[in-house]
């Protein structure tokens, strides 16, 4: 064996020789650029969803008759707004004889709250399996039913506003006006104008309910960047960019490494090296730090299955550690 190369050396397990024995080149490393759009549109839908869950949902204005100007702006759980002369203030819909809609606006204050939570997870799973945090394929589910989750409850309110609400309005009849004018008033419509006793009325959904199709658009956005992104690679490892040879596995330990180990536990069975000494020298082929293969080295790398096999029996044989086991085990099943 020799001693330990330079910190610039090659890796410990170089990449595949051709069959012409020259290594097959590899491209620079690069990390998910698609799963940090799907992030940002993540992170986005949810601010989009906690601004829509403090802004107006729904207005009604008020014009002529010598009142002047008036306007109600209906917000997600027990408040609405009222604009008058200049003047703005808050009620509760039951105090303002509105209660009925206490349901629906407390029932748009949960769900938005849910996407905002849902949204910020999928950002923040997507983020992680950008910048290889995470590497798991799981997370490429979780992340999809998140987005689904999210962009599902906001059209779901952005529909059930505008069915529900003019049949509720109807019942709390805060007014005349729904009754004193034909065709088209806030208790058969969600939008609308109508003019009644020289009054002009002017209705129909304000920014919140804009912002929720903002957070509709986010989330669909998002999860076709976060889907066409699942053939990214999992880390920043260099993938190769010439052809494979044949019988070569793509990336992984050459099979002289696990046999070197297997060779050295038979030597500290023996008695001819110590077991101190046995795991030194394991640790350094194993994590490179120390004798290398030679990257011109015939052997081929094991395939994934092989070394799967390898490893297991190495492992009943004791030459590897229950977390050195957990460790190849689970590199080589990312492998496949």
């Amino acid at each position: 064996m020799t001693g330990p190369g330079p910190a610039s050396a090659a890796p410990p397990f170089p990449p595949a020789p051709r069959a012409g024995g020259s290594p097959v080149p590899h491209a620079p490393g690069r990390y998910g650029p698609r799963r940090f759009a799907a992030a940002a549109l993540s992170f986005a839908a949810a601010a989009l969803a906690g601004v829509s869950s403090i802004s107006s949902w729904w207005t009604l204005t008020e014009s002529g008759g010598g009142i002047g100007t008036a306007s109600l702006g209906f917000l997600p759980g027990n408040m609405y707004t009222v604009t008058a002369s200049g003047l703005t203030g808050q009620a509760t819909y039951a105090s303002g004889g509105l209660g009925p809609l206490a349901g629906l606006y407390n029932g748009l204050l949960a769900g938005l709250l849910a996407v905002v939570v849902a949204a910020a997870i999928a950002g923040l799973l997507a983020l992680l399996a950008g910048a290889a945090k995470v590497r798991s394929h799981p997370t490429l589910g979780a992340v999809t039913y998140l987005l689904l989750a999210v962009t599902a409850v906001a059209v779901v309110l952005a529909v059930v506003a505008p069915g529900v609400q003019p049949s509720l309005f109807h019942q709390a009849n805060p007014g005349s006006f729904c009754t004193a004018t034909t065709g088209s008033t806030p208790c058969n419509s969600f939008w609308g104008t109508a003019q009644t006793n020289g009054e002009t009325a002017t209705w129909g959904g304000d920014a919140g309910w804009y912002l929720d199709l903002g957070v509709i658009g986010a989330g669909v956005l998002a999860l076709l960047l976060w889907r066409t992104g699942a053939g990214e690679p999992w880390s920043d490892t260099p993938r190769p960019t010439g052809p494979t040879p044949m019988g070569a596995a793509r990336s992984g330990p050459p099979a002289a490494v696990l046999d070197r180990v297997t060779r050295l536990k038979a030597l500290a069975d023996s008695g001819t090296i110590t077991a101190a000494e046995f795991e030194e020298v394991k640790g350094r082929l194993l994590l490179g730090e120390g004798p290398r293969i030679d990257p011109g080295s015939p052997v081929s790398p094991l395939s994934p299955e092989e070394e799967l096999v390898q490893l297991r029996s190495m492992h009943v044989a004791g030459a590897l550690s229950d977390a050195e086991y957990a460790t190849l085990h689970r590199r080589a099943l990312d492998r496949i």
